[in-house]
């Protein structure tokens, strides 16, 4: 697992979380590691059909825990300036998974 991060056209960033944890099913887990691990905030959570978004804060960093239907599970931002911190933050609840499945 690893994530990969993509800065779009409109300098928002997707941060991914890559190979085993790309299902809808797994966004509760991550969601679960980044409330209970990091200390996130959950500000508002939208539940559709085939996506979700949980709007998250932690500190003064806004960004969104989204599930894509075609595209997985990722980390959304529009400010650069956290990019650095949430890359980070992708990366240690990928360790935290891995060592639970071990």
């Amino acid at each position: 697992m690893r994530e990969i991060t993509i800065k779009n056209e409109d300098n928002s960033y997707e941060i991914y979380f890559e190979n085993r944890l790309p299902m809808w099913d797994e966004f509760d887990l991550i969601l679960k590691k980044l409330v209970s691990e990091h200390q996130c905030i959950v500000v508002e959570d939208i539940d559709e059909i085939t996506d979700r978004d949980t709007y998250l804060k932690l500190g003064n960093v806004s960004f969104i825990l989204r599930h894509h239907y075609m595209f997985g599970n990722y980390i959304y931002s529009t400010n650069e300036n956290d990019i650095e911190l949430l890359g980070q933050i992708v990366k240690n609840v990928i360790e935290s998974i891995k060592l639970d499945t071990k």
